[in-house]
């Protein structure tokens, strides 16, 4: 997994307005949390971030329309309509 600096420079790039972490060791994404929570969300350019259980439902609400920016297998290959997307 990348460092803080990188997945930092990642979220940089983005400019996301809500996070969600998904995968990871307990402590670690407790400890990542923290770190994304000081930088971005204490700053005020991020609105929320989670770090749900498994299983957990998250609810994204946004204030206006947005263009999502995807990356991976969903970047190549777009899902069906009414298709849920895993993760």
């Amino acid at each position: 997994h990348p460092a803080f600096t990188q997945k930092s420079q990642f979220i940089d790039e983005l400019k996301p307005t809500q996070i969600v972490l998904v995968h990871g060791e307990a402590n670690m994404m407790a400890s990542l949390k923290r770190q994304l929570v000081a930088k971005y969300e204490a700053g005020g350019s991020v609105e929320n971030i989670w770090s749900p259980q498994n299983t957990e439902t998250v609810t994204l609400t946004f204030h206006e329309s947005k263009v999502a920016k995807v990356v991976g297998r969903v970047a190549v290959e777009r899902p069906r309509d009414g298709a849920g997307e895993p993760g």
